[in-house]
């Protein structure tokens, strides 16, 4: 069911730019985060493994179109901005994956109570709460940013940099990332931590990065070229070893806040770093293009990071393989030329 999903992720992110060209990045938004949240309701209501799988590929499929087009309404709306408002919008709309992370956290507990039943109760309540996040959110998508879009064409420039460096760095931080977020919990539970510590530290691993959405902003302005998404899969690489390093619940709590305090910065460094490379009218066809590499790295880097971890050295193998590729992904990053 998991690869369903990342299969209708890949769907919906090769098609998000084709689809918003012909309806709109605003409507392809909402159809995306509505039909995302009906998804999720329909996996508590619905029954049979076949129904299921679909519900899923289809939860992964709309994900994508709003995630991608998403991103693309964030970056417009910092158009005419200085470099740091536009790096802070940006940061502030990824954050947002970290107050996913908070709710879910709280919701699950709840819904496991009901014994063999509460699976479903946690998938109706996501999408309960997926619903609310689309009626909030309408008064922003409703909202049209300034007409400055002439001064980012021709900031744009005419030279075409590569992205090559970065695309790469982001397939290999998709691989990096979810290795880490796939094992972790089973790491901390073969330390033999308590479920409350398990349960606490993914929480904050979801405030760091609501927390740190207001941060990066600044950071995503100042650095050049590749550097910013350098820093930070640098840091995702410090928080996945941390915890490698001392098996105390303090330590582990560092890499929740290292951790969660990054994960979502790479994808805004990425859309900062697309926003100053090409003109606007590209903008939705290249994230969703290096959404899609993420994807792929994301479908890959589990399968790895597995087939390690049932070695006789365990999870620590696995969350070792996520340290080493998040490390390779911060150094190619690096040699991203600036736009």
């Amino acid at each position: 069911m998991n690869a369903a999903n990342a299969a209708g992720y890949l769907a919906g992110a090769i098609l998000t730019a084709r689809l918003s060209a012909r309806h709109g990045e605003r409507t392809v938004y909402l159809v995306g985060l509505f039909g995302t949240a009906l998804s999720l309701i329909g996996c508590g209501a619905g029954d049979g493994f076949a129904q299921l799988l679909a519900l899923r590929a289809a939860a992964g499929f709309f994900g994508a179109l709003a995630f991608v087009a998403g991103a693309t309404l964030a970056t417009a709306a910092g158009v005419g901005a200085s470099a740091e408002r536009q790096g802070l919008t940006v940061s502030i709309y990824f954050a947002g994956a970290g107050a996913g992370v908070v709710l879910s956290s709280a919701i699950v507990p709840f819904a496991l109570m009901d014994g063999a039943s509460g699976w479903r109760w946690g998938w109706l309540g996501f999408g309960a709460v997926s619903l609310l996040a689309g009626l909030v959110s309408l008064p922003a998508v409703r909202h049209r940013p300034g007409g400055a879009s002439a001064q980012v064409e021709s900031r744009a420039g005419t030279a075409r940099v590569s992205l090559v460096p970065a695309a790469i760095a982001y397939a290999l931080s998709g691989a990096g990332y979810i290795a880490y977020m796939t094992f972790v919990i089973a790491f901390l539970r073969a330390e033999h931590f308590a479920p409350l510590i398990v349960s606490t530290f993914w929480t904050v691993l979801g405030l760091a990065s609501v927390a740190t959405g207001f941060g990066w902003g600044y950071v995503l302005a100042r650095l050049p070229g590749g550097w910013p998404l350098a820093v930070v899969l640098a840091l995702l690489g410090i928080g996945a070893f941390v915890p490698l390093v001392n098996d105390g619940g303090a330590i582990a709590f560092v890499s929740a806040v290292l951790f969660g305090g990054s994960q979502m910065a790479a994808p805004a460094a990425v859309t900062v770093l697309v926003c100053k490379a090409r003109p606007p009218a590209t903008w939705t066809r290249e994230i969703g293009w290096l959404t899609v590499l993420f994807g792929i790295g994301q479908c890959i880097g589990p399968l790895v990071a597995g087939a390690l971890s049932d070695r006789p050295s365990g999870v620590r193998l696995g969350l070792l393989v996520s340290v080493a590729i998040l490390a390779l992904a911060a150094v190619i990053a690096a040699l991203q030329r600036d736009a």
